[in-house]
């Protein structure tokens, strides 16, 4: 048996609660946060602790705003969670391969669980990127997402280096980095035509419609 010092226990345990600040203080986020743009993508939105603003109070709901331009998205069936979403009118129309697509997913919410303090969980989602406004950097795009647990919600809404960001509070936008495709010719089947999907996003944000999101973040403000 190897004897462990005084020094050595405190050292252990200023490094084991280091480590669980550093779990406990991590962002939810995108499990796949990089990928080209007008291409579809299969990535996860990760819950890795309860609410901040509760102690670690554990998650019963998220709820996920997509970007306006993602025209075409689908859902993990995670066991022992409901999903819910809500949808818009695109107007006008987009044109993918032979399909007009008239209508779009805006926001997607998951309720079930509790996700316990300590446990992570990734929430799935199959989608189709935005052409990227500027062909010559990448460009990020955000999910904004409200986090309620059994006490208390958290709004992970906030996007860096715009008017209002508190640097405080660190509460960002999961987000995913859009690059342009190298080959520009517009696939007809799985891409949608270059430019398209912006002056669709355009049109979206304009609409003054209200999301899953919008609503739930009312309540928030309301209790």
């Amino acid at each position: 048996m190897v004897a462990i010092s005084g020094t050595s226990w405190f050292t252990l345990a200023a490094t084991a609660t280091a480590l669980f600040a550093t779990v406990t203080d991590a962002h939810l986020s995108m499990t796949v946060s990089k990928a080209d743009d007008d291409s579809y993508l299969t990535t996860s939105v990760r819950v890795p602790h309860g609410c901040q603003s509760a102690n670690g109070s554990p998650t019963r709901a998220i709820t996920v705003t997509l970007p306006a331009g993602v025209m075409r998205a689908q859902f993990e069936n995670v066991a022992g969670w409901n999903i819910t979403t809500e949808s818009e009118a695109v107007d006008p129309p987009v044109t993918m391969g032979s399909s007009q697509i008239t209508s779009r997913v805006k926001a997607v919410r998951w309720e079930g669980g509790p996700l316990p303090q300590g446990q992570y969980k990734d929430f799935g989602m199959r989608i189709f990127l935005p052409a990227a406004k500027d062909d010559s950097k990448p460009e990020l795009i955000f999910f904004p997402v409200l986090q309620e647990c059994e006490t208390g919600r958290d709004l992970w809404n906030q996007i860096p280096d715009t008017e209002g960001y508190n640097h405080e509070l660190q509460r960002d936008a999961p987000h995913i980095e859009i690059n342009t495709h190298a080959d520009d010719t517009p696939w007809t089947e799985n891409r949608l035509v270059k430019g398209q999907t912006s002056a669709a996003a355009a049109n979206v944000v304009n609409s003054g419609s209200v999301s899953l999101l919008a609503a739930a973040v009312a309540a928030y403000y309301l209790i």
